[in-house]
């Protein structure tokens, strides 16, 4: 058994925290003392626990391996290796004390278990474990080891308590197993797949325009509200944003090679991680703790036009008890696609890019010393660069095109010390930096050479936080209420810049800094435990936390987040959380711009005369910009219970209202060129001050009188009201729904079956510009959320092989955007498929040891994008906030462990 495989044991050990508790200074003796035991006939998952606890032993098992089996027990004054043959009797299983003196129980038939020293545990789970008394309990679908080690299988990102679980905000991993059976190429691809997150806002086929969303960049919409609504993290910290503006966090240059898992809170957890996470959390983690070199190549194409892929990746690592390092390289192209190349599509003016080209190359490295057992530090550092092209043409009433290449840079270094205080206290001390470069030229080719517009956008975000936690007391016999308490301190800052290329001159330049101090706290506090159980109450715990963040430019917020968890007898569960946020405006929202200030009338009800003079504003920040603030909560029910014979079901109802949201109003034109609905609050009787102010700070002014001379001679003393089209504290959105997730594990003779559903049915979606205007049902129509999304499957596997079939299903709903009327947008089924083997036990070969391949087909039927209505302004063809154009997409993956 290789030294990779043992240190992946221990450090499960250590994520369990019992190796943190424990000293056993004598195992050998205590093996032979007789104990009396009192473990009566109960399932084998419980009669372990108790085991654990009376022999005072450490003990290990994968939950699928005890699923549904029952212990006869045992009674009396025993040896601790008696009792524990006599709990495992009729069982078919076996145990065995590995190098670290800890008790492993498994099928004895298992050619891992069987071999000397510590086995190599592969798929034990979701990083369930369960330190009540000295047992670590691990369920069944993280991947803890595939040759290579993990030292943190605890779910941290609900919740800054180690060794807690997300037994109140739901929490969903994704490991790098799961990602590469998937035949995920890039990180946004879990997340085109899940449920719970919207296309809407920066993704792939974004395309060009005036703002470079685009880009070839990515961000995550969870819940549909925006970007800007969900906290990314990497590795536990702020990511610089990218995009044209610093307006979304860019995931699509980290590279999959590096990532370890992906955790995902679908809940606001403000009271945590920081204020402005009001959709949820996506925390992105990377590998840190690996021996030996990892070869990596991943090829895939579409089976229609271009698109193809190729992924290089090689990682070399080392790790001993005291010390340990990685470094990990991916280079990455990916093809456009072009319209031309999909039949749906064909009729599009040719060049349009569906999916743009990218060109990635990434390193990242990270390392850690341990020297005692009260003291690591650890760092990492990574650089991302990538290059990006994407070309669109326009048939309206004249030909219009863009094509954008862009540039980004991404890097960032962080470092920490941990250290361990008294009995279970430890003190967290981190750093960090995070830099981002955007820079992305947009050619108007069709107004002749040089026009177009050049985007440049530096973000830099440095922050230190400070935290110290641990046990405080017992109200539970068993297991203790814990606190943590800590500091964060961030600076952020935005340089940006536009220039208009033809003129060589700059409509945009501002450079924006803030610094952020916030304090919080979080306690846990089990109230009843399942070892002293009270009728009705078979456990009862919950948990508050809270955040003071205060910001040098927008004023202050206290969020507080409360959750608890009643379970009234084993295997039932049911949990609540509230909790509220308050999101700063974003930097480049704060820009007193003002680029186009134009003289007309408006169609005003509130006037004697039915209009009024009117000056309106256009820009894309505002420094009158109060913070958005939300309210959210969540009831759910968990099921899992051993009778259910690893039947596992998540249901969660959530409901988001999310007030003064930054937006911004858009005043719309009648037949004689008037401002009419407008839906925002006017500026009325302005000084005339006022009024010049804003004309000498436009980029552009005009006078509509000089085009449409019916609206008569115009003259800024004439002004009575004042349109302020930048953004505003307007607008209101509500958004509740139900995730649903269902798993079942069944294990034959003919290999294990794994079986999976997760859903999510949205029944509110409403948006209010202003309390001016009514409020827009904007669930189930173009471009906004459809009321049911889902993804199925089912995994078969059997050594050598593992086989996956996916399911994603999006629901029908309504094109309202069409000028055909309302019309019906079909719902859109996409099947996926994979294999992947083990070539080094198919086939008796040294080199083919540790090597794996995986060949995958997502969209395997090659659906088509469901089409949408006509347009009067340009030519979209499918909806790509619900749907993406690629179709069948087929790929290889090979993986070699050196």
């Amino acid at each position: 058994m290789t030294s990779n495989n043992k240190k992946s044991l221990k450090t499960v050990l250590v994520a369990s925290a019992a190796t943190a508790v424990l000293a056993f200074a004598a195992p050998q003796a205590k093996a032979l003392e007789k104990i009396t035991f009192e473990i009566t006939e109960q399932s084998l998952d419980s009669a372990l626990n108790a085991y654990g606890v009376a022999a005072d032993r450490q003990v290990m098992y994968s939950r699928k391996v005890v699923a549904g089996k029952t212990s006869s027990g045992v009674i009396g004054d025993y040896e601790p290796d008696v009792a524990l043959e006599k709990i495992l009797d009729g069982t078919a299983l076996a145990y065995r004390v590995t190098d670290s003196n800890v008790i492993l129980v498994g099928d004895p038939r298992d050619r891992d278990f069987a071999q000397a020293g510590e086995p190599r545990l592969i798929r034990v789970a979701q990083a369930d474990v369960q330190t009540s008394g000295f047992v670590a309990t691990i369920a069944d679908d993280q991947d803890i080891d595939d040759g290579e080690n993990k030292k943190d299988v605890v779910v941290v990102t609900g919740t800054r308590i180690k060794g807690v679980k997300d037994q109140f905000s739901p929490v969903r991993q994704i490991a790098r197993e799961d990602m590469d059976l998937a035949g995920y190429a890039v990180v946004s691809d879990i997340f085109d797949d899940m449920p719970q997150n919207f296309g809407g806002g920066a993704s792939l086929d974004t395309g060009t325009g005036a703002s470079a969303v685009g880009a070839g960049g990515t961000g995550v919409n969870l819940r549909g509200l925006g970007n800007e609504a969900t906290l990314v993290l990497l590795n536990g910290r702020r990511l610089a944003p990218g995009g044209g503006f610093g307006d979304y966090v860019d995931i699509s240059s980290i590279p999959t090679s590096a990532i370890d898992r992906v955790e995902v809170v679908t809940d606001g957890a403000s009271a945590i991680y920081g204020s402005d996470a009001i959709a949820g959390v996506v925390n992105i983690i990377l590998r840190d703790d690996f021996d030996g070199a990892e070869s990596r190549l991943n090829l895939s194409t579409l089976t229609e036009g271009g698109g193809n892929t190729l992924k290089a990746a090689q990682t070399i690592g080392f790790s001993n008890e005291n010390a340990h390092g990685l470094v990990s390289y991916e280079y990455s192209t990916e093809d456009e696609l072009d319209a031309n190349d999909r039949e749906f599509s064909e009729q599009l003016t040719d060049p349009t890019y569906l999916l743009p080209f990218n060109q990635k190359h990434s390193v990242f490295a990270s390392g850690g010393i341990t020297p005692s057992d009260r003291f690591k530090v650890l760092a990492d550092g990574y650089y991302n660069h990538r290059k990006s092209k994407i070309f669109t043409s326009t048939n309206t009433t004249s030909l219009a095109q863009n094509f954008q290449e862009s540039m980004v840079e991404q890097y960032g270094v962080a470092a920490g010390v941990t250290a361990r205080l008294f009995s279970d206290w430890e003190a967290d001390l981190k750093g960090a930096y995070t830099r981002s470069n955007f820079e992305a030229e947009t050619a108007f080719l069709h107004q002749g050479p040089g026009a177009g517009l050049l985007f440049t956008a530096d973000t830099k975000i440095a922050s230190m936080d400070a935290s110290v936690g641990g046990s405080l007391f017992g109200i539970a016999q068993n297991e203790p209420v814990k606190a943590v308490l800590g500091v964060h301190y961030r600076s952020e800052s935005a340089d940006l810049e536009r220039v208009i290329l033809a003129t060589d001159s700059v409509s945009l330049d501002s450079d924006r800094k803030r610094d952020v101090f916030a304090a919080f706290g979080e306690i846990y506090a089990p109230l009843i435990t399942e070892q002293h159980a009270v009728p009705g109450i078979n456990r009862l715990a919950v948990t508050v936390a809270a955040r003071f963040e205060d910001y040098d430019d927008v004023g202050s917020s206290f969020d507080p987040k409360f959750g608890a968890v009643w379970s009234p007898f084993e295997g039932l569960s049911i949990r609540g959380t509230y909790g509220t946020s308050f999101r700063a405006p974003r930097l480049d929202q704060l820009i007193d711009d003002v680029a186009v200030a134009s003289l007309g009338v408006f169609v005003d009800p509130l006037s004697p005369f039915g209009e009024s003079v009117a000056l309106d504003v256009f820009g894309a920040g505002s420094n009158d910009l109060n913070p958005e603030e939300a309210e959210s909560w969540t009831v759910g029910i968990d099921i899992d219970h051993d009778s259910l014979k690893g039947f596992r079901f998540r249901g969660t109802y959530f409901n988001v209202a999310y007030d003064n949201r930054v937006g911004q109003a858009s005043a719309s034109f009648d037949s004689e060129f008037r401002f009419t609905n407008f839906p925002a609050e006017p500026i009325r009787n302005p000084d005339s001050e006022v009024i010049q102010g804003f004309v000498d700070r436009a980029g552009i002014f005009f006078n509509f009188a000089d085009f449409f001379p019916a609206l008569g001679p115009l003259d800024l003393a004439d002004v009575t009201v004042i349109l302020d089209e930048r953004p505003q504290n307007v607008s209101i959105s509500n958004v509740e729904g139900i995730d649903l997730q269902v798993n079942y594990e069944l294990f034959t003779n003919m290999g294990d079956l794994s079986f999976s559903f997760n859903s999510t049915i949205l029944t509110e979606f409403t948006q209010q510009f202003s309390t001016l205007t009514p409020i827009n049902d904007l669930l189930d129509t173009f471009g906004n959320p459809a009321n049911l999304r889902i993804r199925g499957g089912v995994v078969w596997t059997a050594s050598p092989a593992i086989i996956a079939l996916n399911v994603n299903h999006v629901g029908g709903y309504t094109d309202d955007e069409s000028t055909g009327g309302s019309v019906p947008i079909s719902s859109w089924t996409t099947l996926d498929a994979s294999l992947r083997l083990n070539l080094g036990e198919m086939i008796s070969n040294r080199f083919l040891e540790n090597t794996s391949i995986t060949v995958s087909a997502a969209n395997i039927l090659n659906e088509d994008p469901p089409t949408i209505g006509p347009r009067s302004f340009g030519t979209p063809v499918y909806d790509n906030a619900n749907a993406n154009p690629a179709g069948r997409r087929v790929g290889v993956l090979l993986t070699k462990l050196w």
